[in-house]
């Protein structure tokens, strides 16, 4: 099923209501971006929903992480929490949850009192899965570039009308 495909008729029937309603230009250009926006949410849900070992983890924060351990190696769970915008506690939590489904492991570094220096990486596990995520979302891609010509579009359009009458 080509899910970009009716994500874009739904958002031209509503694109449509919207100049109907006669909003003005940036706030309806607002509103088409955040419905392209939720369109694109919609691809990548279904893309992790795919390849998520438990539902838990099809979201955006792990997927989060397990790319970026992917893409950039080991990191430090500070580095973790600065990157999704989690507190310490709120990443303590999410690492907890990925190394119970083995798909990270946390290992010490340096020296044995030091519990900062925590280590986390991908297990085999986590990599395979990222790895499918990756090539599953890869092929979502494609099906939406329609989708990102529109949000160029509505940008270009958002930016265009910046200080129209009415904002």
């Amino acid at each position: 099923m080509d899910l970009a495909g009716v994500n874009l008729r739904l958002v031209n029937a509503s694109i449509f209501r919207m100049t109907v309603n006669a909003l003005p230009p940036r706030r309806a250009a607002t509103g088409r971006l955040l419905m392209l926006l939720a369109s694109f949410g919609r691809i990548v849900s279904d893309a992790l929903a795919e390849v998520a070992p438990d539902g838990e983890f099809a979201s955006n924060l792990p997927v989060l992480v397990l790319c970026h351990l992917e893409l950039d190696g080991p990191a430090r769970p500070a580095e973790l929490a600065e990157l999704t915008g989690l507190s310490s506690g709120g990443i303590s939590k999410l690492i907890d949850r990925l190394e119970l489904a083995e798909l990270i492991s946390r290992r010490r570094h340096g020296v044995d009192s030091d519990h900062r220096a925590v280590i986390v990486s991908l297990t085999a596990r986590g990599r395979r899965t990222i790895r499918q995520f990756i090539e599953i979302f890869d092929r979502h891609l494609d099906d939406a570039s329609d989708l990102f010509d529109r949000m160029t579009d509505t940008v270009r359009t958002r930016r265009e009308t910046s200080g129209s009458p009415g904002e």
